[in-house]
C-alpha cells in the first residue's frame, strides 16, 4: 500500500503520489501562488540608483544575479549630459568603428561647456596620438586657430599666414629658428638648416656659415645668381674677406676704394695667353684716367715689343728703341736721369743730394755676381785720390766686411799696386806710439787728453835700444812712467814705447748668432 501525504495537491510531480482519478484538490500555505512568484521576481531587480552597488565583484556579492529596474536604467540614463563620462565598447578588430550621432558634436576630455556655440564636431582636451598615414585627407584642411591656420593642400602646399618657431620662444619673423643646431660641415646632416637630402647636392646653413656639399663628405660649389642678377656681399663700414682664389669671368673689375693694397709682388696681365703667340694688338699696360684730359699709360707694345710711356698729351715715349728723341725723368736736378740712344747717363747726384737722406736698406750685387767691384767711391781730389785729405766715404757706425784692406798705386813699381790687410781683434783699439832718450832712471810719459774718456784698459810695450832693462814702473789713464837699469855712468838710455787700448765707446759682440 503507497504511504500518501495527509495534504497538498495529489499530483504526481507536486505529491509524488500515483495520481488517482476523482481525487479533490486540497489548497494549503505550501502552494507556490502568485503573490510567491510575484516576491521571488521582484527580489532579482534592483531599484537602487546607478552606483558602485551594481558592480559585480566575484567572492564577494552576487550582483549578476539582480538586475536594474526599468526606473533606475531611466533614470540613470536621463542623467547623462555632454560632460558626463560616456564608455563605448572595446574591441581590438581593425573593422571595429564608433560613431556618434551623425549631426551632433563630439568631446573627449571637456568637463564644461559654456554653450552650444563652445562645441565643434570633435573637442578633445589633451594629446592626440596617431599611429596612421594620415590625419586629415581633404584638400584644404586647416590645423590651428583662425588667422594663424595651417592649411594643408596637395597642389598648393601648406600655407602658414603666422610667423612659425622651431624651438622655444615667441617667433617674431616669418620664420625663426631657436633650436641649437651644429656648424655646417662638408658632412650631410650638419648645420641648422639642410636644403637637399642626404646623399646628393644640398646646402648646410649655420647660425654664421654656409657650405655646400656633395653628398659623399666632399664640398661643392656655391652658387649665387648664376641666371641673372647682381650680388652684394658685406658692407661700406665692413672687409670682406677671401679664402682663396678669386676668379672673375666678367669683362670688367670695378673697384671703388680709394686705396687698393696687393701683398702679391708679381701681376700678371694677358694671363689668357698660355701656349700661343701674342696677337699683334695683345698691348697691356696701366692706363691713368685723368678727367677730360687723355690718359696716361705705362703700356707694352707687342706691335714693336718694347715699353712705351705717354703722358695723354704727347706721342707714347718709347722706353727701348735706337732713334728717339732723348727721354729725360725729372728727379731733384735737372737731367739727373736722362737717356740717349740706348746709353744711360746717371749724373753723380744719382743717389744723395746735398742735405738729402736716403732712408732704407741698400744692397749692390749679390753672391752669385762673380769677382767684380760693385761699388767705387770718388773724393774731391780727382788728380790724386790715394792723397785726398778729404773722405771719400763717411760712414756714421760700425764698418763690417769679411776682411779689410788698403789698396795703393805702388810707390816704387810702376804698373803695380800695393795691397795690405788690417790688423784684427776682437775689439775695437787705439794706439800711441814714441821713442824716448833720457838720462834720468825714470821718465813719464803723457797720453792725450782724450785718452782717458775713450779708453778703458791699455797695454804698454817696451823695447829698449842697449843692454840694460827697461820696465813699466806706473801707469793711469794720463800718463804711465818708464824706468830704466842704465844710470848716469852708462850714458843716456833710449826705449821705443806703444800703448793699445779698448775704446768704450764701440763694444764688439765677438761670437753672433748667424740667423740674427
Amino acid at each position: 500500500m503507497v504511504q500518501r501525504k495527509p495534504y497538498g495537491l495529489e499530483n504526481e510531480k507536486l505529491a509524488g503520489n500515483k495520481p488517482m482519478t476523482g481525487m479533490p484538490m486540497v489548497l494549503d500555505d505550501r502552494l507556490i501562488s502568485k503573490q510567491y512568484i510575484k516576491a521571488k521576481v521582484d527580489g532579482k531587480v534592483d531599484d537602487t540608483a546607478y552606483g558602485s552597488s551594481w558592480n559585480y565583484i566575484e567572492g564577494t556579492n552576487n550582483n549578476n544575479e539582480v538586475a536594474p529596474s526599468k526606473n533606475a536604467v531611466y533614470d540613470y540614463l536621463n542623467s547623462l549630459a555632454p560632460s558626463s563620462d560616456m564608455w563605448t565598447r572595446e574591441e581590438d578588430t581593425a573593422d571595429t568603428n564608433v560613431r556618434t550621432y551623425k549631426t551632433g558634436n563630439y568631446g573627449i576630455g571637456k568637463t564644461t561647456f559654456t554653450g552650444a556655440d563652445a562645441w565643434a564636431k570633435l573637442d578633445v582636451t589633451g594629446s592626440i596620438s596617431a599611429t596612421g598615414d594620415y590625419i586629415m585627407a581633404t584638400n584644404g584642411s586647416k590645423i590651428g586657430p583662425s588667422s594663424g591656420e595651417l592649411t594643408l593642400h596637395s597642389t598648393n602646399g601648406a600655407l602658414l599666414p603666422t610667423n612659425f618657431m622651431i624651438g622655444t620662444g615667441n617667433a617674431n619673423v616669418p620664420l625663426e629658428i631657436s633650436k641649437a643646431g651644429s656648424t655646417p660641415t662638408k658632412a650631410d646632416g650638419t648645420g641648422i638648416i639642410q636644403a637637399g637630402a642626404d646623399g646628393g647636392a644640398n646646402l648646410g646653413i649655420g647660425a654664421d656659415k654656409i657650405q655646400a656639399r656633395d653628398g659623399s663628405g666632399g664640398a661643392a660649389e656655391l652658387k649665387l645668381n648664376t641666371t641673372a642678377g647682381a650680388v652684394s656681399i658685406g658692407s661700406s663700414t665692413g672687409t670682406t674677406t677671401i679664402n682663396g682664389d678669386l676668379v672673375v669671368e666678367g669683362t670688367a673689375t670695378t673697384t671703388l676704394s680709394e686705396e687698393v693694397l696687393i701683398e702679391d709682388s708679381d701681376i700678371v696681365l694677358n694671363s689668357n695667353l698660355t701656349g700661343e703667340a701674342p696677337a699683334i694688338d695683345a698691348d697691356a699696360g696701366i692706363r691713368v684716367n685723368r678727367g677730360t684730359s687723355n690718359p696716361a699709360r705705362i703700356i707694352w707694345d707687342e706691335g714693336d715689343d718694347k715699353w712705351s710711356l705717354s703722358d695723354g698729351t704727347n706721342p707714347a715715349y718709347e722706353i727701348t728703341h735706337s732713334t728717339h728723341a732723348p727721354l729725360t725723368l725729372g728727379t731733384n736736378t735737372d737731367n739727373a736721369l736722362s737717356l740717349s740712344g740706348q746709353e744711360l747717363s746717371l749724373a753723380d747726384k744719382f743717389v744723395q743730394l746735398n742735405g738729402d737722406t736716403m732712408t732704407g736698406a741698400l744692397t749692390i750685387g749679390s753672391a752669385s755676381s762673380g769677382a767684380v767691384t760693385n761699388l767705387t767711391v770718388w773724393g774731391d781730389d780727382d788728380s790724386d785720390p790715394d792723397n785726398s785729405t778729404v773722405p771719400a766715404l763717411v760712414i756714421k757706425g760700425i764698418m763690417e766686411s769679411s776682411a779689410k784692406a788698403f789698396n795703393i798705386e805702388h810707390p816704387s813699381k810702376k804698373g803695380m799696386r800695393l795691397v795690405h790687410g788690417c790688423l784684427e781683434g776682437p775689439e775695437f783699439g787705439m794706439y800711441q806710439r814714441g821713442t824716448i832718450k833720457s838720462v834720468h832712471q825714470l821718465e813719464e810719459i803723457p797720453l792725450p787728453e782724450y785718452w782717458k774718456a775713450m779708453v778703458g784698459d791699455y797695454t804698454v810695450l817696451l823695447t829698449p835700444h842697449g843692454n840694460y832693462n827697461v820696465w813699466l814702473e806706473e801707469k793711469n789713464k794720463t800718463m804711465f812712467k818708464i824706468k830704466s837699469s842704465a844710470d848716469a855712468i852708462d850714458g843716456p838710455w833710449k826705449c821705443e814705447w806703444i800703448a793699445i787700448g779698448r775704446r768704450t765707446d764701440q763694444l764688439l759682440e765677438v761670437e753672433q748668432d748667424a740667423n740674427k
